[in-house]
């Protein structure tokens, strides 16, 4: 116990998940978290009561669980479902990094166990075993300019929040929102404005301005209530905080450095920009593009992919057209990272960055819709449509990059007959415009392909 006890008190968080195995009654309590006296960086699931439990902590979820006086002995497991589910609640509102199964380091509270190697960038252990994710962090997050309370809610489903808004129609709203979700008991919404309140030192916040205070919506934070003045001060206070601005926002150049800058898309559209302060900025300096799919349960578990790189990166350009051709998405774009996601996977650009990449090679990368390239042709609207005619090609997607074509236009001239689908990419090489018919891959493999 004592070599749990000392490596918890180095550790960078700790994720205590509890789960109580009705065994042999023993006298008295367990009290190893007391021992180890680190709430700031604990996260407690599935009703961890602070200081003490009525049986040992053991693991749980698992059919061979059995008690023994001798308590449990061997190696420590992950269990998947709920890897799975902490993964995805605690990756960002939690920890500064995320849920790698490689960095979890299992170890039963109560039992002595090696630990495993630690990763070379960051200490991070994770002990105890996984149980229902129900509690969250017992620190409150503050959620100001929370509205009706979308942020609050996913912010009150890790852990106690408090939402603020100068509106009472709002915060009444929130309010019910909260109380729908059953978070009302560790949640609450205070009406007030909050430049008069801040949080206190070590506090987390999360700020979503109100870009519509001069009566029309603006990217400009000097227009936003509150302003930068006010991030700043909040910065001072508790410099763990996460703010977030529409994806074309500038933020003060200080920011680029002290802070991580981070696009999210959805459904191909990037929504979001978010800056991460503190210790919440997993790599400062840096840029960040994540696309976030969706899954057959999307709400609580979606697909999220990230790549991190310097938006000063410049992609090398290519003459020529290779086997497969490349739309980057949108989130990659406005985070200017083009470049970097085209050098980290040994890619060329056609043209400007503005433009696709190539590769002679499939590159699958999620951040990355790959086509198959079927033919590269002049962008001339007679010749196109004879070409397409004779493949029997009768529905068309057609996407562009660099050129001022409009596909619908082009659509109704090409005057496309057939049964057969393919997608068109129009773009620019060199001085020409050309014309790329395409097939889109599904993991490196043609969709017509996969239907055969």
């Amino acid at each position: 116990d004592e070599e749990v006890i000392e490596h918890a008190r180095d550790a960078d968080y700790i994720f205590a998940l509890f789960g109580k195995v009705k065994g042999p009654y023993r006298e008295g309590k367990y009290y190893l978290l007391d021992k180890i006296n680190r709430p700031e960086v604990t996260a407690y699931i599935t009703d961890s009561e602070w200081t003490s439990t009525s049986y040992l902590d053991s693991p749980t979820q698992c059919a061979e669980a059995k008690i023994n006086p001798a308590r449990h002995r061997g190696e420590p497991w992950i269990n998947e479902e709920m890897y799975s589910k902490c993964r995805w609640y605690f990756k960002r509102l939690v920890f500064p990094e995320d849920l790698d199964r490689e960095k979890i380091i299992p170890c039963y509270i109560g039992a002595c166990n090696r630990y495993f190697g630690k990763p070379e960038d960051k200490e991070f252990d994770i002990f105890c075993s996984f149980g229902q994710l129900e509690d969250g962090l017992r620190q409150p997050v503050h959620d100001y300019c929370c509205g009706l309370g979308g942020d609050l809610m996913a912010l009150a489903r890790r852990g106690p929040a408090v939402g603020w808004d100068r509106s009472a129609e709002m915060a009444h709203l929130a309010t019910a929102n909260l109380d729908v979700l059953g978070a009302s008991e560790h949640s609450q919404v205070r009406v007030q404005e909050i430049e008069a309140m801040a949080p206190l030192p070590g506090e987390v916040w999360h700020l979503d301005p109100d870009r519509r205070s001069s009566g029309r919506r603006s990217t400009q934070m000097e227009w936003h209530s509150p302003g930068p003045e006010f991030i700043e001060h909040l910065r001072k206070i508790a410099p763990d905080g996460v703010l977030k601005l529409a994806p074309a926002a500038e933020v003060p150049e200080p920011w680029n450095q002290e802070a991580e800058r981070e696009w999210i898309s959805w459904n191909r559209q990037c929504r979001q920009q978010v800056v991460w302060f503190g210790a919440l900025a997993q790599q400062s300096c840096l840029r960040r593009a994540t696309v976030v799919t969706k899954t057959a349960n999307c709400l609580e578990d979606p697909r999220v992919h990230s790549f991190v790189g310097q938006s000063t990166t410049r992609a090398p350009q290519g003459s020529q057209v290779e086997e497969y051709i490349y739309d980057i998405d949108p989130a990659v774009r406005a985070a200017g990272l083009t470049g970097a996601l085209a050098r980290d996977q040994n890619l060329v650009a056609l043209e400007k960055e503005s433009g696709y990449l190539t590769s002679a090679i499939f590159c699958g990368h999620p951040l990355l819709t790959g086509f198959q390239v079927l033919d590269v042709l002049p962008l001339r609207v007679k010749s196109l449509s004879s070409f397409l005619r004779k493949q029997s090609i009768g529905r068309l997607e057609i996407k562009k990059r660099g050129i001022e074509t409009d596909p619908e236009q082009l659509r109704q001239k090409l005057k496309l007959q057939g049964e057969e689908s393919r997608t068109l990419l129009l773009t620019r090489l060199g001085e020409r415009e050309i014309a790329i018919l395409a097939q889109r891959c599904l993991d490196g493999v043609t969709g017509s392909s996969l239907k055969d």
